[in-house]
């Protein structure tokens, strides 16, 4: 059988993160099974991919893997780091696909660039663009009212009736935990952590730091020795990961009644330990040898101690992800403050982002847009909805809106992005950005009365990029096309405090007249083409800003 060649050319973006371009050449048999059960062998990561070309993203992105076998039939996908030349065999099995790297492994980026054309009785265009190459992780514990794992076997079963509260903080379910009941979540399904990289992710929220100085959130036990222990916990109102006498600490005084993204990283190349807090590192630690236990059943919400006390946490937990690699500091960044994502490209319209915020369309259709494809709104009852947003409903809580608009008339006002409490539009709300009535775009804030910035009048069938973001060190910003037009200098944002959704190209009815705050817009119905929608839960910086404008 003849192994067909395959080469992945991934480009790096000039814009921050100065890597060159890499390749990797694989081959390809198709109906061959590599098998890998030898002493010599590592486990494999497994995930389930949506195709090929999922499976061998995931290949791309992992620093070791030297071979993938992507079973067509489940779907299943399995990343080893060893190589056939020198461990395990391929057999023979129909429906499985397998590749294997046949050159040095290179860099590879976390952004990739394609090509596309189309063609037209009048004309033939060629766009170019840059996306993010979004991959699951290996495991996935959402919490939306149960504990199973949503992409693995690693199914956890509750100890002591956990709850689950709602909201969490994708506006759905989170794992409920009362420390003076020793509640958790244990998973018996074996994981290896041994002589590997990692990454632990996850959403918490603390109800109380009383009854201990230690609060576990993630762990593995084979005994109480150095590095046998495996434990992400909370240790005297701070992050913490450890191995057991091999650890690292964060910086950053937690406090009570918030959401942080608590993340935790083991580089075993480096032999680097690495904690996270909201997507930026709080504490590091280096020359940290390798987690050696290899029994242990993993528990999320708490730890078994050297004395064998349970060490529980108390509050929520939400969205606990693992991936058994290092993430990089864009990717974490990303997977804490990319509150959602919608691309446009195809139907059902879903969110790409991390924490799949829900979708309700009504009145659009999709057509050529400024990447890929975009989201017509053609009729005053045309929306894109999305709902969830616990953390817009925060106040001071940085956020920023990013989007893609190309207007048909430049007439009249229109809504972009409202914002309300309830789904018809109204309760608390208040439009982020739209037009006025002669055209120009406005962004607006809250702080008991609003405040905005009023920028230019865009042309016609033109696309244009607009960015509004908000801190309280900075107060309002409004971009066009990657280009600063002016600040409000108002460093307070009341919010509503509760969870709030986000209507694109329609106020409802929170139309004019009614208690939403829209300052200079007029709350119409948006005519026209929206494309490429983010909202971040921090302040875009003014370079984040350019390289979306310039994808």
């Amino acid at each position: 059988m003849l192994p067909t060649i395959i080469v992945f050319y991934f480009a790096i973006p000039t814009t921050s993160f100065g890597q060159n371009p890499s390749q990797l050449m694989l081959s390809q048999m198709n109906d061959i099974q590599y098998d890998c059960s030898l002493p010599s062998c590592s486990l494999p990561t497994i995930l389930t991919a949506s195709s090929l070309i999922n499976c061998q993203i995931f290949c791309l992105k992992s620093s070791d893997c030297r071979t993938l076998t992507f079973d067509q039939l489940s779907n299943q996908c399995l990343v080893f780091s060893n190589h056939p030349s020198h461990d395990g065999s391929l057999t023979t099995q129909i429906g499985s696909i397998t590749m294997i790297a046949i050159d040095q492994r290179a860099v590879i980026a976390s952004t990739a660039t394609s090509s596309t054309s189309s063609t037209s009785s009048t004309a033939t265009t060629s766009t170019t663009s840059t996306t993010a190459l979004y991959y699951v992780p290996t495991s996935l514990w959402r919490f939306d009212n149960t504990t199973l794992d949503s992409l693995s076997n690693l199914n956890g079963v509750g100890v002591n009736s956990p709850a689950f509260k709602v909201p969490g903080i994708n506006g759905r379910a989170a794992l409920s935990l009362t420390r003076s009941q020793n509640q958790y979540v244990t998973i018996s399904t074996y994981q290896n952590f041994t002589y590997t990289s990692f990454t632990i992710e996850m959403w918490i929220y603390i109800n109380s730091l009383s009854g201990g100085n230690t609060f576990g959130l993630f762990s593995q036990r084979e005994n109480a020795t150095t590095n046998h222990l495996l434990i992400s916990f909370i240790w005297n109102n701070h992050l913490a990961l450890s191995f057991y006498s091999n650890d690292v600490i964060g910086s950053t005084t937690l406090s009570l009644y918030a959401w942080y993204h608590a993340t935790l990283v083991y580089d075993y190349p480096s032999r680097t330990q690495a904690v996270y807090l909201n997507g930026y590192q709080d504490g590091i630690h280096t020359s940290a040898d390798p987690y050696l236990g290899t029994v242990g059943a993993i528990t999320i919400g708490m730890f078994n101690d050297s004395t064998n006390a349970v060490q529980a946490f108390d509050g929520y937990i939400d969205e606990v992800s693992l991936t058994m690699r290092s993430k990089n500091a864009t990717e974490i960044l990303n997977d804490a403050t990319l509150t959602t994502y919608h691309s446009f490209d195809s139907i059902p319209f879903v969110d790409s982002g991390p924490l799949a915020l829900g979708v309700i369309a009504s009145g659009v259709n999709l057509v050529t847009g400024r990447v890929n494809q975009s989201l017509n709104f053609t009729t005053n009852s045309s929306y894109y909805q999305v709902s969830g947003f616990v953390l817009l409903g925060v106040s001071n809580q940085p956020f920023s809106f990013a989007l893609w608009t190309k207007r048909t008339t430049t007439a009249g006002g229109a809504t972009l992005v409202h914002m309300s409490t309830l789904m018809n539009g109204t309760g608390w709300c208040v439009d982020w950005l739209g037009f006025s009535s002669s055209g120009q775009i406005v962004a607006t804030g809250w702080n008991s009365m609003g405040y905005q910035v009023v920028g230019p009048v865009f042309s016609t069938n033109v696309w244009t990029h607009v960015v509004s973001t908000y801190s309280p060190t900075n107060g309002l910003r409004l971009y066009v096309n990657g280009t600063l037009m002016g600040t409000a200098d108002t460093r307070t944002y009341n919010a509503s405090e509760q969870v709030n959704i986000l209507t694109l190209g329609n106020p409802l009815k929170g139309l004019n007249g009614t208690s939403c705050n829209s300052m200079a817009i007029v709350t119409t119905p948006y005519i026209g083409y929206l494309d490429e929608f983010y909202v971040y839960s921090r302040e875009l910086s003014g370079a984040d800003v350019l390289a979306l404008a310039n994808p």
